[in-house]
């Protein structure tokens, strides 16, 4: 009896692109074994093309241009299926024949053959190792090419030892993961053989992870107002790492109506990007700090609940994510099948989909706003201008320029008469016909600018939204 004793191959995830991964089979000198790889739609792995085919054998044929009585025959086009390795079947072909190499048009085997012109030749390959033998100091070696992938897959590799060639595998001991916060808690982790006949490994292949960044507002959705180009990704590989970050800058403009202004209300924070999940409630509760939920999958403790039976403003005080529970602040009553929202700002948001973002260099900047006087006032607070569009009154819209800035004191825009022109200024003020003046606090548009890095991706694709109306005012004038 010969005996294979260990099978090894990298056994983490694959990213999405190609990827050649080696192995190495170890045992006594000769031992024989079959080798199988699938994917999960059911293709099969051919070391002979390096690819993933529908069916077990693969072919290709092509008709010869010269007669051949040697090893080496000449066929009409060139055929990109035909690989080193493949066997050649056809008239003039009494037994099993292999591609040595290939040259264009010109094919050289492994044994001399007697082709007519015109010929077809069919040439084979078949999936896996079949019957495949370890040399005589006891190795065999090879690799396997994993495709660049549009969606997740799963391969399976499947070891078997050829009894018919009186070949097992050498078991050992059976090990169990006994890590309580390992991913593989309680599974078999045996490196080795646990049986005589079959060893099975499993790999992952994932896409990319991707974070959407965009933004919300509902008051310039009510104006009517595009800003659906404010938005970008960030894609990395999932469990992606870098400890220097990655870092995507952005700037952002939105643009009011006429009939409106934007005036900054409060300061631009990175918890005003916010990123949400949605759990189901499993089980009633009345007057209780305690829920437990479907899942407590990509929730942190600080993340905000919200939904029926919650006015917000209860925060997750503590997960238990045996039982799939979460405690509250304060006490609610919650109806079983409800959906609650949990949402977390800025790095917190990430954070609960195992991934850190640093939200940095925030800016917010309006875009100057100028005017022109249309009459002339005389020590007057009423100011009449050819345009006041975009122009909110209040104690933070300052107006300044010639015949406003007589002294040190900032002059308001105290009221702006709807529908008309004509402002009400704090101060009354001496200002000639045609005179540029320019007013802060108050635009058409503000611009947002900053940078998010990225240290760590998690492996759940999720958007965190700048919540807009959070600090910016969008007045009605």
């Amino acid at each position: 009896m010969k005996f294979i004793n260990s099978f090894d191959i990298l056994k983490s995830d694959l990213q999405k692109s190609t990827t050649t991964r080696p192995f190495t089979i170890q045992g006594d000198a000769n031992a024989v074994f079959d080798l199988k790889i699938t994917n999960s739609a059911g293709k099969f792995y051919n070391f002979i093309t390096g690819t993933f085919e529908t069916n077990k054998i693969f072919s290709t044929t092509s008709a010869t241009s010269d007669l051949s009585t040697s090893n080496v025959v000449y066929i009409t086009a060139a055929n990109a299926n035909i690989k080193i390795g493949m066997t050649v079947t056809g008239s003039g072909i009494s037994e099993e024949v292999l591609v040595t190499s290939i040259n264009s048009q010109t094919i050289t085997l492994n044994k001399n053959v007697d082709v007519a012109s015109g010929a077809t030749l069919t040439f084979k390959a078949v999936s896996g190792l079949n019957a495949q033998q370890l040399s005589n100091s006891g190795f065999y070696k090879n690799n396997i090419i994993f495709p660049t992938i549009s969606s997740n897959d799963v391969y399976t590799i499947l070891l078997e030892a050829s009894i018919a060639n009186d070949t097992e595998l050498a078991i050992e001991d059976i090990v169990y993961d006994t890590d309580s916060n390992s991913v593989t808690y309680g599974q078999d982790i045996t490196e080795g053989f646990t049986n005589k006949l079959f060893k099975s490994i499993v790999i992952n292949q994932y896409v990319d992870t991707t974070i959407t960044v965009n933004a919300s507002s509902p008051i310039l959705d009510g104006l009517g107002v595009d800003y659906s180009s404010n938005t970008f990704t960030i894609v990395r590989p999932r469990n992606f790492t870098n400890p220097n970050g990655f870092k995507t800058s952005f700037s952002w403009t939105f643009t009011t109506t006429s009939a409106s202004a934007i005036i900054k209300q409060q300061e631009f924070l990175s918890d005003r990007f916010e990123a949400t999940k949605t759990q189901t409630v499993n089980g009633a509760t009345s007057s209780s700090k305690t829920f437990v939920l479907d899942s407590v999958d990509n929730l942190v403790v600080g993340m905000v609940v919200t939904g029926s039976g919650f006015p917000g403003g209860d925060k997750i005080l503590a997960i238990d994510t045996i039982n799939k529970k979460i405690t509250i602040g304060t006490s609610r009553s919650a109806v079983d099948g409800s959906t609650l929202t949990f949402t977390g700002g800025g790095s917190l948001g990430a954070a609960a989909y195992n991934t850190d973002l640093l939200f940095t260099n925030l800016a917010i900047s309006l875009t100057p706003l100028t005017v022109t006087v249309a009459s002339a006032s005389s020590n007057s607070t009423t100011l009449v201008l050819d345009n006041a569009s975009f122009i909110q009154d209040g104690s933070t819209t300052i107006i300044k320029g010639v015949g406003i800035d007589v002294d040190e004191t900032n002059t308001s825009i105290t009221t702006r008469a709807a529908g008309s022109n004509s402002l009400t200024l704090s101060a009354a003020k001496s200002v000639e016909a045609g005179q540029t003046l320019t007013v802060e606090g108050t635009s058409s548009a503000v611009t947002l600018t900053g940078d998010i890095v990225l240290t760590k991706m998690g492996d759940t694709d999720f958007t965190t939204t700048l919540q807009v109306d959070d600090f910016i005012k969008i007045g009605v004038s």
